[in-house]
């Protein structure tokens, strides 16, 4: 009798044992950061902060979804209501913590794998899903991956978004976020970062071929990534690498962790800036840019006459300049695209002048859309919904329809019109494509044009295989060209030299994202402040944008010479100035961080009267730069009217090399360099008092005591200390 009670009490331990194992959550952690799955449906209900407790997810649902797949026929099936049919973790040898979740969809009869890796050194892991291959399955036309319920907490966090040309930081989220990409306008970059006090989360696709994608969430709710995937029966679904988890800092230390996957990415594969030979060299030393055209001009008038405010501007800024040209072309703005030959009388006679003064002189064409009049000229290479209608855009009252990037049809088109403008009959050397990193991908279901349909990567080949094909055509004339596009989109910048930062970043949210991820690879123009705010607000929006590494400028010179501009031209004089003497930061180095006063300043950034614009900065910002040299610059700007102090602490032994022991630091502004000078290399706390509108730069390197470079360490070198120790006093 007790031998079988015996034995039904361990049957019923046994029972229990298993069913605590079933029912279990699957957890995967380090020393870094824990996440929890429901073991029922792999939803994500937790995810930890190990270094200081910080709970990320708040969600008590049990029947959350981790993946969600749409089908072209508008069917649905999501985690949450599938089997989770199995799961596992196990260890590696670097200490990897390795989970494997694998769901039976018996309705179409495949499987879906979702795995993750967490590495021993960080709190971030790796997550990709893959969906088994199956004919019998119908097209994908979406795939949401990572879902997660219960996300962050509503208002409470601070989220970075890579939006607006430059990035945006929403503080206290409470009203969500949305991005799609790859759009200048939308989202640049593929992640985002969540921030409280010190306690970050970061979400990045990073993603090698630009998949149509879009990022969006509410705090306290939901974050999904949804990727358009280009549907092909049969072919099923394999994932890029989404890498989630926590770490400490904040949005540049985000910024930071994607730099890592972007510098091994194929748009940047040719090297940083200072290793691109596609750039031409003339276009890494530009200081300024103008915009020119605006004003119409009657053909009989000389050139000399034509392009006398250029001269004006070349000979008062002393800087190499480009000018950005609009309305050469024989159709209206905007109108009868692509139609632009021939050229107005007498612009390539303006443009041939300019190019041989030593300028780049870029005309604007737009290489995305076509006007409605010649809709039937290019209906079969337009986009199309799956409808099978093209896609309306209207821009300005005028109606337009998108072209699909991906056929070689048009990628000749825009590269004959784009040799067309750097030949002798038009007489250029750049070529500027409105739109072109300004707007998403339109998912295209057009068969004919030979890629697969809806999403995926095929507008991104499309367009990067166009942009080598122009700068190669040139080549093959000997000639070079420059190539800029209409905001910033990351997969594009190997074939363009520059984007156009315009009137999109007339916010105080902005914060430099791009730069922070892309500084040294690639390049910006533009800081147009409207010349009817004070000069103080034109100085905010200028000053600004040169910190961020900027080729300030893209005015009309017709406005910076006008009466009542004059502070204003001679704050942009010294922005040129200083941007082409410390290129070695500006142009090939990295933004490492940016700074502010305690002190602010309220102006007006209005440009639509029914919507004020009214910003609030510090009264002195400033960036830190690292060059290529291993020297550091730390850029400062006053925006006021008066002194202005800023107090600010470095931790130099993040920014030089082990071996250095002590840095020499020169103060630098448009007047004089001054020594401050020699300190050990440690935390520096530096105080600076700023007069009115002053740019001012410290200049800090590697001391060695062998200043003339004679090889030898003598009186000379100390006379030379002293000597500018004494100018510094």
């Amino acid at each position: 009798m007790n031998t079988n009670i015996n034995k039904i009490f361990g049957l019923v331990i046994a029972f229990l044992a298993l069913s605590v194992n079933v029912f279990a959550d699957i957890v995967i952690e380090n020393d870094y950061a824990q996440f929890v799955f429901n073991s029922s449906n792999g939803g994500l209900k937790s995810l930890i902060d190990k270094s200081s407790g910080q709970q990320h997810i708040n969600s008590s649902s049990q029947d959350a979804s981790l993946w969600k797949i749409q089908f072209l026929n508008s069917n649905t099936v999501e985690s949450r209501t599938q089997n989770l049919q199995s799961s596992s973790v196990q260890i590696s040898k670097d200490r990897t913590v390795n989970l494997e979740m694998v769901w039976q969809v018996s309705q179409y009869n495949f499987n879906v794998k979702v795995t993750i890796q967490l590495p021993n050194n960080s709190g971030i892991a790796s997550m990709m899903i893959s969906i088994q291959d199956n004919p019998s399955m119908p097209d994908i036309n979406n795939v949401e991956f990572p879902k997660i319920n219960g996300f962050l907490e509503s208002g409470q966090y601070d989220i970075a978004l890579p939006q607006d040309n430059w990035g945006k930081l929403y503080k206290n989220n409470t009203l969500g976020f949305y991005g799609i990409y790859p759009d200048g306008w939308s989202m640049s970059m593929q992640f985002v970062c969540a921030t409280k006090g010190t306690d970050s989360v970061y979400i990045g696709a990073h993603d090698r071929t630009s998949t149509l994608k879009s990022f969006r969430g509410v705090p306290g709710q939901y974050f999904i990534l949804d990727t358009l995937q280009a549907g092909t029966t049969g072919k099923g679904f394999d994932g890029f690498p989404v890498k989630l988890g926590v770490y400490q800092g904040a949005w540049m230390e985000g910024c930071k962790i994607y730099r890592q996957f972007a510098i091994t990415a194929p748009w940047t594969a040719e090297g940083r800036i200072s290793q691109r030979t596609s750039m031409p060299q003339q276009f890494k030393h530009i200081g300024l840019w103008m915009r020119f055209g605006d004003t119409p001009c009657p053909p009989e008038i000389p050139t000399a006459t034509r392009n006398a405010l250029l001269y004006q501007a070349q000979t008062f800024f002393n800087v190499p300049l480009g000018v950005h040209w609009y309305f050469w072309h024989n159709n209206n703005f905007d109108e009868d695209l692509p139609n632009y030959f021939p050229a107005k009388t007498g612009y390539p006679e303006q443009f041939a002048d300019m190019v041989s003064r030593g300028w780049i002189v870029m005309p604007y064409i737009n290489s995305r859309v076509i006007s409605h009049n010649n809709i039937e000229e290019y209906q079969n290479w337009l986009c199309i919904d799956k409808q099978g209608n093209p896609y309306d855009e209207v821009f300005d009252g005028k109606l337009t329809h998108t072209v699909c990037q991906y056929t070689d049809f048009w990628q000749n088109k825009i590269n004959t019109i784009s040799q067309t403008l750097i030949s002798s009959e038009i007489g250029a050397n750049a070529v500027y494509h409105d739109q072109l990193a300004g707007s998403h991908p339109m998912p295209c279901y057009n068969a004919a044009h030979g890629h697969a349909l809806g999403g995926g990567s095929h507008w991104v080949d499309g367009y990067r295989k166009m942009l080598h094909k122009i700068r190669e055509t040139a080549a093959q004339s000997g000639k070079e060209v420059i190539q800029c596009g209409e905001f910033t989109a990351e997969p594009y910048m190997d074939g363009l030299d520059v984007f156009l930062i315009w009137s999109m970043g007339l916010d105080e949210q902005n914060i430099p994202m791009m730069p922070a991820v892309y500084s040294g690879y690639t390049l910006y123009m533009g800081s147009n402040a409207s010349f009817g705010w004070s000069d103080t607000a034109w100085r905010m929006y200028v000053g600004r944008n040169f910190l961020w590494g900027s080729q300030c400028g893209w005015m009309t010179p017709e406005q910076l010479f006008a009466i009542g501009s004059e502070k204003k031209c001679q704050f942009l004089r010294q922005v040129g100035l200083f941007r082409v003497q410390w290129r070695k930061f500006l142009t090939y180095g990295e933004l490492m961080a940016t700074l502010g006063s305690s002190q602010t300043v309220t102006e007006s950034w209005t440009i639509d009267p029914v919507k004020p614009n009214i910003p609030t900065l510090p009264a002195v910002q400033g960036s830190i730069w690292k060059a290529e040299d291993g020297t550091t610059g730390i850029f400062l700007v006053n925006y006021t009217n008066s002194t202005q102090n800023i107090n600010f602490s470095v931790d130099l032994n993040s920014y030089f090399k082990p071996e250095t022991k002590t840095v020499i630091i020169y103060r630098v502004n448009s007047r004089s360099t001054q020594l401050v000078g020699i300190y050990p290399k440690e935390i520096h706390n530096f105080n600076e008092n700023l007069p009115l509108n002053e740019l001012r730069m410290l200049d800090i390197k590697p001391f060695n005591a062998d200043i003339n470079g004679d090889r030898s360490v003598d009186y000379s070198d100390l006379e030379i200390i002293a000597e500018n120790w004494l100018q510094g006093l």
